[in-house]
């Protein structure tokens, strides 16, 4: 089946036909052949310079393909390394995260996230994500991800072979530095209103001192307890019919990763950690289901930043008084 944890459109680029995509209700924008250079998209605010020497072609509704050996305007021939441009309406992007539908049985697709973490691009707030897929037509899927006020822009560089894509990120990291989006928005305030992502700041016991754990999410979470010598959370989620479940934590106010997911008592790789603004995070998916998760670290925050701070302070007044009987 089709298994993978994404935050965007990754079975456009998955998927051997780029049949897939289906283009946005009222978009004016046609195939284009051959582009090469500057790019833009007048309808989703977006320009960029794609990298030199690549070619691509512009397929119904905006959604842009370009690599450097050139792209076929037929989109189910796959170059060795591909890169899209997806400009997507808010509602669409939110329907392909948040509905769920049950897996598919036909083909054997696993991706997951070796990296991520929120950036900024050109002055543009973005999420960046690296993920490795088994079973498709490209290995190595690199994403930047962005919001204007009406649309989704998704930015992917996909290459069948770990060396091919050694060989062409330089030139993809270089195009995104050229990257324009008219009404940019800040990524992480944008995606959790376009997910309905509800915020609840739980309070939990770490070294007998009160913190909250912030916790986004778009189905109801129960029982969130804290265990410190067990190093994890433990939290329910009540399922909504035909919607997927999302889950955002704040782990890094209480736990060190590496981290395991377990779900209904079972280890799941449906979740990535998020690095970025000074903090780390855990998303996770869920299907339609009522779950009892549970999230362990390898090891608890430690105090003892809190306790160096002090020592500094006792050090620096300790000097400061030598000086003073010296005198």
């Amino acid at each position: 089946m089709i298994r993978y944890v994404g935050f965007a459109l990754i079975a456009i680029l998955i998927v051997p036909s780029s049949l897939v995509f289906a283009e946005d209700s009222g978009s004016q924008l046609s195939i284009i052949p051959n582009l090469e250079g500057a790019y833009e998209n007048p309808e989703a605010g977006l320009k960029i310079v794609l990298p030199e020497g690549w070619k691509g072609v512009q397929q119904y509704g905006g959604f842009v393909t370009a690599g450097p050996e050139g792209v076929a305007v037929d989109p189910r021939i796959q170059p060795d390394v591909l890169m899209s441009i997806i400009p997507k309406s808010k509602v669409a992007y939110s329907e392909s995260i948040t509905k769920y539908t049950p897996p598919s049985d036909t083909s054997d697709i696993v991706c997951s996230i070796t990296e991520a973490s929120y950036e900024t691009i050109n002055n543009l707030s973005a999420r960046k994500s690296v993920q490795i897929c088994e079973g498709g037509t490209y290995s190595i899927i690199r994403s930047t991800e962005i919001f204007s006020d009406k649309y989704y822009i998704g930015i992917f560089l996909s290459a069948r072979t770990l060396d091919l894509y050694d060989r062409n990120v330089a030139a993809f990291e270089e195009s995104l530095k050229t990257l324009e989006i008219k009404d940019a928005q800040d990524f992480r305030t944008a995606e959790s209103s376009i997910l309905q992502l509800q915020k609840e700041y739980p309070v939990v016991t770490l070294f007998e001192k009160k913190t909250d754990v912030p916790i986004e999410s778009n189905v109801a979470v129960t029982d969130f307890a804290f265990d410190e010598q067990k190093k994890q959370l433990t939290f329910h989620i009540e399922g909504k019919k035909d919607i997927r479940g999302i889950a955002d934590i704040e782990i890094s106010k209480v736990l060190e990763g590496p981290f395991t997911v377990l779900v209904d008592g079972k280890a799941v790789d449906t979740f990535a950690t998020i690095d970025g603004q000074g903090s780390q995070f855990i998303r996770s998916y869920y299907d339609d289901a009522s779950h009892d998760v549970t999230v362990i670290g390898t090891k608890t925050v430690p105090e003892f930043p809190a306790v160096v701070g002090a020592l500094a302070a006792v050090m620096a007044a300790a000097i400061l008084l030598g000086r003073k009987f010296r005198r």
